[in-house]
């Protein structure tokens, strides 16, 4: 194994130097980051835990990141490689270190183009619903729209990194100015000064304390210019400039997103509730035209994210197979593109395959991206307070209706009925969503043998949805232990 210089000559004389304009090296770890992606949940969670303190917790998220690029950026200006953390890791702490982060790294920025992929299938499906009338779940659409976010980035990679580039920073300009437009219209709607956030009202420090580690995730991604070091012109005063700037430029678009985002649902709970925040806010400042052009922001800076990871990915394992920790073949490169084409291939497919086969096995994209969400919402019940939104507790419970009856258990008409009970003004029940759920899903695999105490049969044929006759039925609450 090759360690004594590692990464050093990884694409020295294979992928194309100097062409990568400072604006361009920014761009790469401005879409990597993909701030509006981020701002479309992540101040919600955030929100959760810091309360009013929303804003400060990114603040002290900015001057974190900023410290770890201004270090990051010390080490580029000594060694300009393709491999980024992983060659910096390893010059400081050994190569058993190098190669935990390197792998480490590369894993990430798989996963990431994973969840970015999902993202850009659920947003581009509420998109076409809201426009065309589309359901949003439909699988074959669900597929296609995954297949366009991992093919086209796959093209635009190994066309040019130039125009990955370029490609990234325009979509991801176009998402930032159309949030930012829905926080002026915020401003405007209730005054730019809330007197709540910046007195502190109700924060406790130790829920501030897990808004700032929740507001570092949105950095996710910022470093990745350091992959562009073969690349880039003046790597030694670019790469780090970009990484420590793009940490300022998303940082403070993450303050004021957040900060608008808390001022826009004040004096209200339903910040706490909502799934959707951005398109909610639009509809409550009278701007709800907005709501598909947030979709398409966001759909940009998804599209955007998922190139950015592909890029980032295809050379970092260039340069670990170059430093024989890895797969000689991922060393290759494009003979006129001269972009490591067969790793951009090996990372981009995982991004595609993976969350296909999920949908393919009868999982919504919204439920392949939910276990994280549903590990938070059971620490919000657990607390008393409402994540899991009415709504979609509804699609849930008409989904599992859906698996049961193909079961040949008629529990279609019962979750319905319970799912019309649960009316989003009654709080009670709201909080108790989840939990109710997953009781239902246990009385409904009970309802074939029949006789629970739920359902009194009556003549007439089963129904198959919420009408028609088939049983009747009392208020399920009390049966579910709800209050009514």
């Amino acid at each position: 194994m090759v360690v004594a210089e590692p990464s050093q000559a990884a694409g020295a004389t294979t992928l194309r130097r100097n062409v990568l304009t400072m604006p361009e090296v920014l761009a790469q770890s401005v879409a990597n980051a993909a701030p509006s992606a981020a701002m479309a949940l992540l101040p919600l969670l955030v929100f959760l835990n810091a309360g009013n303190g929303t804003w400060l917790s990114f603040v002290a998220a900015v001057i974190t990141m900023v410290c770890v690029g201004y270090c990051a950026a010390q080490f580029a200006r000594k060694m300009n490689s393709a491999g980024g953390f992983y060659v910096w890791v390893t010059r400081g702490f050994g190569p058993a270190a190098g190669h935990a982060s390197g792998w480490g790294l590369l894993l990430g920025y798989i996963a990431t183009g994973i969840a970015t992929t999902l993202g850009f299938a659920i947003f581009g499906g509420d998109f076409l619903s809201r426009v065309m009338g589309i359901s949003a779940d439909n699988r074959t659409l669900i597929l296609v729209l995954l297949a366009i976010d991992t093919a086209l980035p796959i093209a635009v990679a190994i066309a040019d990194m130039g125009l990955s580039a370029r490609t990234s920073l325009t979509l991801e300009s176009i998402s930032i100015l159309i949030i930012l437009f829905l926080c002026v219209t915020i401003w405007i709607a209730h005054g730019p000064v809330d007197g709540n956030q910046f007195t502190f009202n109700g924060v406790k420090p130790g829920g501030m304390l897990v808004g700032v580690t929740l507001a570092i995730f949105a950095f996710v991604g910022f470093e990745s210019a350091g992959a562009l070091g073969m690349e880039a012109k003046n790597p030694q005063r670019n790469i780090g400039r970009a990484i420590v700037m793009s940490a300022l430029i998303v940082g403070v678009f993450y303050v004021i997103v957040s900060y608008s985002q808390v001022l826009g649902f004040q004096g209200t709970d339903q910040f706490a509730k909502s799934s959707a925040p951005m398109p909610d806010l639009a509809q409550k400042v009278g701007i709800g035209f907005l709501a598909p052009i947030i979709d398409i922001g966001i759909i940009c800076s998804m599209f955007a994210c998922t190139l950015a990871c592909i890029n980032a990915a295809a050379r970092m394992m260039l340069t670990i197979s170059h430093d024989e920790m890895g797969f000689a073949f991922l060393t290759r490169v494009h003979k006129s593109r001269k972009t490591p084409h067969l790793g951009i291939y090996v990372a981009g497919l995982p991004m595609f395959l993976i969350p296909a086969g999920f949908i393919l096995f009868g999982k919504t994209a919204v439920e392949v991206t939910g276990w994280a969400y549903r590990g938070a919402q059971r620490r919000e019940l657990n607390r008393g307070r409402a994540l899991f939104p009415v709504q979609e507790w509804r699609e849930q419970a008409a989904g599992l209706a859906d698996r049961h009856r193909r079961r040949g258990v008629d529990g279609d008409r019962v979750l319905c009925q319970l799912a019309a009970h649960h009316h989003p003004t009654d709080r009670a029940v709201l909080f108790s969503a989840h939990a109710a759920l997953r009781r239902a899903s246990l009385l409904v695999l009970r309802l074939g043998g029949g006789g629970h105490p739920l359902v009194r049969h009556r003549p007439g044929p089963y129904a198959r949805g919420c009408q028609g006759g088939g049983h009747s039925l009392r208020d399920p609450r009390a049966d579910l232990g709800l209050t009514a």
